[in-house]
């Protein structure tokens, strides 16, 4: 596995705790070229998170704020 593979491997994994945290949580995937140990500084993160149940919104939008992250732009099931 490259740096840069490392790298966001080990980001994926501080960031998925918020949502796997859900007690509906069930698995979490990682894909793509982090996955395959093949990432450069372009690479994104494809990562998977699946639940018996989706959670409400506002556990989802809690979990984003905790990683910082944006607005949900789209979401499936809820």
């Amino acid at each position: 596995m490259n740096q840069a593979s490392q790298y966001l491997l080990t980001l994926a994994k501080k960031s998925i705790q918020a949502y796997i945290a859900h007690p509906q949580a069930k698995a979490a995937m990682i894909t793509g070229s982090t996955a395959q140990g093949q990432a450069d500084a372009y690479s994104d993160v494809e990562l998977f998170i699946y639940y018996d149940q989706l959670p409400p919104k506002e556990e989802l939008q809690l979990a984003r704020q905790q990683n910082q992250g944006s607005e949900s732009i789209l979401s499936f099931g809820s």
